[in-house]
């Protein structure tokens, strides 16, 4: 399986190749990717700008002013509206193009992964690739799936588990909310389409498929101002599980979901450096880890816990034993990259806190670090669901 995958490696990365946009499509996209958000940013900073104006200050005042009005946006959000002006949406698909900015339009599991996390099973000899491919081969085999089966992956990335189902001789679609992973995708034969599944589900989607997976998708669902309140979230996460149900084919053998998801432990006794990289998670991924135990209850009426596993420690190696990994990466700087980090400035607000994000490595800091025998508290835990679709009521 590893030789089939190493194989159709080249083949993908000319595909990625084929479809990677010149620096004018690039920049459009930079300016265009979010039109709500650019102009509530926008709006700020023109407000930010009344009182500069009015007494006649330097108009070096005008960012501190600007975030000024976002800390007050913030601050609100969290504590009084638990929710937001920014659409989730927006932010989920500009975090992606950040990714695809500054760590490249490949998909690549020997070096990035997947965006998500491979399957080591203590086996910490093994390549990240090899990882990953493992993982694929267990998700198929927890959902029963056979050649001539149909998979609905949402929240799809770059396509990596289309393109193995694939080789396998299992149909896909692929969801997600980024346009820049459904060109990629596209550009490698996959069916990959932009629809929030949150939202309703299209006729061509209901009852059309033998499993649904979410592969590390789920945290983007919601959002942090939730953590106060989270009845929102939890009608979220339930209608998740309502709309994976009424994607499944009625008589289908599997009938199965597969979550894969970063849930929070909340450990007590935070540091004002914790609470950093905390916000840092909210302002540049814009999510909602669930509580261990959620999904238990949530899923219910539709599904029942046929399988639950932890892999904290397969994703936490999976950004050590790769320094390319999407979790631990480092930027190689050039000059285009320099001009679209300023440029993100103008367009969305939490850009700055993407590079607090990056150099504390904060994705490291939710595993308690790149120790595997860490003596830190974990405020992350990862967990595997396979969800079984209960019989219907007579």
């Amino acid at each position: 399986m590893l030789e089939q995958a190493q194989k159709a490696a080249p083949e993908s990365q000319d595909a990625s190749d084929s479809a990677k946009p010149n620096r004018l499509t690039q920049l459009w996209s930079i300016l265009t990717l979010t039109p709500l958000s650019t102009v509530i940013w926008l709006t700020m900073i023109g407000l930010a700008a009344l009182p500069i104006i009015a007494f006649k200050l330097s108009f070096w005042w005008l960012p501190l002013f600007a975030y000024g009005i976002l800390a007050l946006h913030e601050a609100l959000a969290f504590t009084l509206f638990h929710r937001g002006l920014f659409p989730s949406s927006e932010r989920v698909a500009r975090v992606y193009q950040w990714f695809t900015l500054f760590l490249g339009d490949h998909a690549d599991l020997q070096g990035r992964g997947d965006l998500t996390e491979g399957l080591f099973e203590g086996d910490f000899a093994k390549s990240i690739e090899q990882a990953t491919i493992d993982k694929y081969e267990a998700i198929i085999e927890l959902l029963g799936l056979k050649p001539g089966m149909r998979v609905l992956d949402v929240g799809c990335g770059l396509g990596d588990f289309l393109s193995h189902l694939r080789s396998r001789g299992i149909d896909g679609v692929g969801l997600t909310l980024s346009p820049d992973q459904q060109r990629i995708g596209a550009a490698r034969g996959l069916t990959i389409r932009v629809h929030d599944f949150r939202g309703k589900l299209p006729a061509d989607l209901t009852g059309k498929f033998d499993a649904v997976t979410l592969i590390g998708s789920l945290e983007h669902f919601c959002t942090s101002y939730e953590m106060g309140d989270r009845s929102r979230a939890n009608r979220v996460f339930s209608n998740v599980f309502q709309t994976a149900s009424a994607a499944l084919k009625p008589d289908t053998p599997s009938g199965k979901v597969f979550s894969a998801t970063l849930h929070s432990t909340a450990p007590d006794g935070w540091t004002l450096s914790d609470w950093i990289h905390a916000y840092s998670f909210h302002a540049h991924y814009s999510g909602l880890y669930p509580r261990v135990g959620d999904f238990e209850r949530l899923c219910e009426p539709w599904f029942a816990v046929e399988h639950k596993r932890d892999t904290t420690i397969d994703y936490q190696y999976s950004s050590v034993v790769s320094s390319a990994h999407f979790g631990n990466f480092s930027v190689r700087w050039n000059a285009w990259k320099f001009f679209a980090a300023a440029l993100l400035l103008l367009v969305n607000p939490f850009a700055p806190w993407s590079w607090v994000y990056h150099t504390r490595q904060s994705w490291m800091w939710q595993f308690g670090g790149k120790d595997l025998q860490t003596q830190k508290a974990r405020p992350a835990q990862a967990l595997w669901y396979v969800h079984r679709r209960n019989a219907p009521s007579r």
